[in-house]
């Protein structure tokens, strides 16, 4: 996992790694929809199934940006949470 995210950095030093990193997780790791919310994958767990559920791949970018320096924390919004900010 470090390779991969030690590549993505190389090879965007000057563009927005941010973005780079997301592209990536979005062509190569696949959304999987068959299992829902009783569990999450880790980080590394997601990666090596190179398949995740929408938190699982938060949970990966946010492992990524990390190791790329970039200040990243997960935060759950609910639909109720979304309807008081409206």
């Amino acid at each position: 996992m470090k390779e991969t995210i030690d590549t993505i950095i190389a090879a965007h030093k000057d563009h927005n790694i941010p973005m780079a990193i997301f592209d990536w997780i979005l062509n190569n790791i696949t959304y999987q929809s068959d299992h829902g919310k009783f569990f999450y994958r880790n980080a590394r767990q997601t990666y090596n199934d190179s398949r995740g559920i929408c938190g699982e791949l938060a949970i990966l970018y946010i492992a990524f940006l990390r190791r790329a320096n970039v200040n990243a924390d997960f935060i759950e919004v609910t639909e109720e949470d979304r309807k008081s900010v409206v």
